[in-house]
């Protein structure tokens, strides 16, 4: 319990601290469960700290002492290991078979809630659309959506759709991009999807920055530009605003007293552990690496001078005509 509180508070060290007693007890009175908890703990949180053999190497160990008990230990520690997988370039397939693992485990033995196995059928999906298997990805997104439709709450199925939809939006924008071609109804797919994860999300009061820059690049691929330059500094403000509290990646409030991690380049973009700086910074079409330069150039430009809307146009022109200037449209 205390090593999960510190984890809650980004205190990585403290945590493996008790992480390591429990493990210790939990060896020492034969609890198997309580070791694999520990282990999988250990392994997170060196994870976390971008410390990936050290953490596969706890994981590992708890993958085999939970097969011989089976159940939802299992299954989640399958879903940290493709997280941490994913989290490395190049281990995509890896991860991918993690999650396949995880969501077997889940959907056919433990008949799990739809609360727990829709977040690994949407991991499952966002790996497939990595490595650019699309249907794959369309079709684990998908699943995910029909199973938040048949939850009876309807403010956890909208948080849980609002996630999956984003996803599937943000599959279908990627597809068009990869295509040779321009396709219309693909890129009328995605808006329609991001604007209805976007309403969902403002539902229930926790917009993600991504779904705001997915919409404004399908405006500007339908040929909407003025429509895509609202939305493109509607995510640069909300970015900035939101940079000192909460994580670029996850979209998580951090504890006042968290250590975040800080993007020395653009003084804006946070993130609540190294492992998800790294993420931000190289994962995606437009990773940190790519907005970074951006963002500082938004950050710097001040509100209330005459030339504040000559300057913040100029980046908007610039951001659409070089970022995106290769893409069908």
């Amino acid at each position: 319990m205390i090593a999960r509180l510190y984890w809650k508070k980004n205190d990585l060290t403290k945590s493996n601290v008790y992480f390591e007693r429990q493990l210790s007890i939990a060896k020492e009175m034969k609890l198997l469960e309580a070791e694999v908890d520990a282990l999988h703990g250990l392994g997170r949180n060196y994870g976390s700290k971008g410390e990936y053999v050290n953490a596969m190497a706890h994981l590992e160990q708890a993958v085999v002492i939970a097969s011989g008990l089976g159940g939802y230990s299992l299954a989640i520690t399958y879903n940290t290991m493709g997280d941490l997988l994913v989290a490395q370039e190049g281990r995509e397939k890896e991860a991918i078979l993690m999650f396949q693992k995880c969501c077997g485990l889940l959907e056919e033995e433990l008949n799990a809630s739809p609360k727990t196995l829709i977040p690994a059928f949407l991991k499952l999906g966002n790996a497939y659309r990595s490595i650019g298997a699309w249907d794959d990805a369309i079709a684990s997104l998908e699943k995910g959506i029909s199973i938040a439709d048949s939850i009876e709450d309807e403010k956890i199925a909208n948080e849980l759709k609002a996630e999956a939809k984003q996803s599937l939006g943000n599959t279908y924008l990627e597809k068009y991009e990869s295509l040779p071609e321009r396709n219309d109804e693909l890129i009328r797919k995605a808006l329609f999807l991001s604007e209805t994860a976007l309403y969902l999300q403002h539902s229930k009061g926790g917009v993600k920055h991504a779904s705001i820059l997915d919409i404004a690049q399908e405006y500007y691929f339908l040929g909407g530009t003025e429509n895509a330059h609202v939305w493109l500094k509607i995510y640069l403000n909300a970015t900035v605003e939101s940079g000192a509290s909460k994580c670029q990646t996850c979209y998580k409030n951090c504890a006042q007293d968290a250590i975040m991690e800080k993007c020395s380049v653009c003084k804006v973009a946070r993130y609540c552990s190294y492992a998800h700086s790294i993420h931000a910074w190289k994962k995606g079409r437009l990773c940190h690496r790519v907005m970074c330069p951006y963002l500082r150039r938004w950050h710097k430009i001040k509100p209330g001078k005459e030339t504040t809307t000559e300057l913040r146009d100029a980046l908007c022109n610039d951001f659409f005509e070089c970022v995106l200037a290769s893409k069908p449209k």
